[in-house]
């Protein structure tokens, strides 16, 4: 139902809804990008006022949160 809510109302070009459904998605970034999504953390996290989490403990929830949704996507 979501999925043909936004395929209606929210057309982008890069994003496929069919591949979300059938393949997953992918929440946490590749190896080559994790030094500057690190390094992006490190600058943001000024904007966290209590109980800053490490980068690493970020993309491990990240990580769950990626595996979960894509146990659900191959269940569905």
């Amino acid at each position: 139902m979501v999925v043909k809510h936004r395929q209606t109302f929210f057309r982008y070009n890069s994003l496929d809804y069919s591949e979300i459904l059938s393949n997953g998605v992918r929440v946490v970034p590749s190896k080559e990008s994790l030094t500057d999504g690190h390094g992006d953390y490190t600058r943001t996290t000024v904007m966290i006022y209590k109980d800053i989490p490490s980068f690493e403990e970020l993309m491990s929830f990240a990580k769950q949160l990626e595996n979960e949704f894509n146990e659900w996507v191959q269940k569905s």
